[in-house]
Parts: structure tokens; C-alpha cells; sequence
């Protein structure tokens, strides 16, 4: 290993040690410190010694995002092809995700709308197209939305209020 190799994947651990990356991410930032063939070995070792896992980070990722930001699945799957992330990988990951969480995105979009709004604000036509675009880049399914705004009133009738949907993870 030469000297500009273990430079470059110091590098890389001295990235990671703040935060995760995609691959890809990663490569694009040690590319403009390095050549490509550089930082692609690089990649490939902390790949081998598996430091870097994109399966793992968009694991990691999704369930930060879903959880802690509360948004869809749409979102997520913008979100992570930003990231770098492949779609198989996203997909992978998602299923994953859906098979082992207890996530429900209509838990999460009734929770969004009784700890933002009242009945009346849905009875304004302005503010009920500001929910339904406020929900859409959350990256929730317009159906869900129009059948979560229907509901709406019942939920915000109801004695019992819905808790955070994260405060029992």
C-alpha cells in the first residue's frame, strides 16, 4: 500500500468517524482530494473489512427518518437516492423495514394532524390544500391523507388522544 492509499483511507476513517456514508457519497468525497482509483480502492477495503455497508446505512437511515422525522415512504425513498443509495438497495431495505417495524404511516399521518391542527382548520378550503401539500412532501399517499383528513373529526372528538407514534421505540 502506498502512501497516498493509506492516506486516502485515513481519509475515509476520519469521515466515518463523524458520520455514515453511501458508497458513493463517500467516493465523491475522497475524489476530490484523490485520484478515483485511489479513493475506489479505498471504498473497496472498508467494503471488505465491512466499515462501510450501504444495506446497513440505508437501514440506519430509514429508520432515523420514518422514526424520528416522521416522514413517508416516498419521502424516505427520495431522501435516500440523494444519499447514493441504489434503488435495489432502498427497496431492500424497506421491506426489511416493513416486515420488522411496527411503523404505520395512517398512525403517523392521524398524529401529524391532531398535534398540528383543530376540525376548523379543515373547513377552511386554504388551509386544508397547505395539509394536503404539507402531508405530500412528508411523502404520504394522497389517498392516505384524504382518508386520514375524513376521519379527522372523529379522532379529534374522541376522549383519547393518540400518543407520539416513536415514544414507545
Amino acid at each position: 500500500m502506498n502512501d497516498s492509499s493509506r492516506k486516502c483511507i485515513y481519509t475515509a476513517y476520519h469521515y466515518l468517524s463523524y458520520k455514515d456514508y453511501s458508497e458513493k457519497t463517500l467516493m465523491r468525497k475522497l475524489s476530490r482530494d484523490f485520484p478515483k482509483d485511489t479513493a475506489a480502492a479505498a471504498i473497496k477495503e472498508l467494503r471488505e473489512l465491512g466499515i462501510i455497508n450501504d444495506s446497513r446505512y440505508a437501514a440506519k437511515c430509514i429508520r432515523q427518518l420514518m422514526f424520528t422525522k416522521k416522514l413517508g415512504e416516498t419521502r424516505v425513498r427520495r431522501e435516500l437516492l440523494q444519499r447514493g443509495l441504489t434503488e435495489e438497495t432502498i427497496e431492500a431495505a424497506l421491506n426489511e423495514f416493513n416486515e420488522a417495524s411496527d411503523y404505520d404511516p395512517e398512525r403517523m399521518v392521524r398524529w401529524f394532524l391532531e398535534k398540528n391542527y383543530t376540525a376548523e382548520d379543515l373547513r377552511d378550503k386554504d388551509k386544508l390544500r397547505k395539509i394536503y401539500a404539507q402531508l405530500t412532501r412528508r411523502g404520504f399517499e394522497t389517498q392516505l391523507i384524504k382518508h386520514c383528513i375524513d376521519d379527522f373529526d372523529e379522532i379529534f372528538d374522541s376522549e383519547e388522544t393518540l400518543e407520539n407514534p416513536d415514544e414507545d421505540d
